[in-house]
């Protein structure tokens, strides 16, 4: 369940972006039947532009817990640790208090 949240992550911004466009559309059309013409235009392509900023900031997110944990692998590996042998997993995220070298 926890493994590859990177992976999960990027998966699920398509989603998040389709279905945001799809629901702003369908709520742009009920206003342009219901007579408000441009609060329907609004909704379709503002809701529109919304879904799709926030996918990619959903994938950025999941992007940066992928650079962290290659990061980590490779402090481990100078040590002559795999980041999995050392503790650290992709999940755990570094301390700011941690100064130990």
């Amino acid at each position: 369940m926890f493994e590859n949240v990177s992976e999960k992550i990027k998966s699920l911004a398509p989603v998040v972006c389709w279905g945001g466009v799809g629901v702003s559309v369908l709520c742009g059309f009920a206003l342009l039947d219901g007579g408000a013409v441009i609060l329907g235009l609004v909704y379709i392509f503002f809701g529109s532009l919304i879904a799709w900023v926030a996918s990619l900031c959903l994938y950025g997110f999941a992007q940066l817990i992928e650079n962290s944990h290659r990061i980590a692998g490779s402090l481990g590996s100078q040590d002559g640790e795999s980041p999995d042998a050392a503790g650290i997993s992709q999940d755990e995220g570094n301390e700011i208090g941690n100064t130990s070298v």
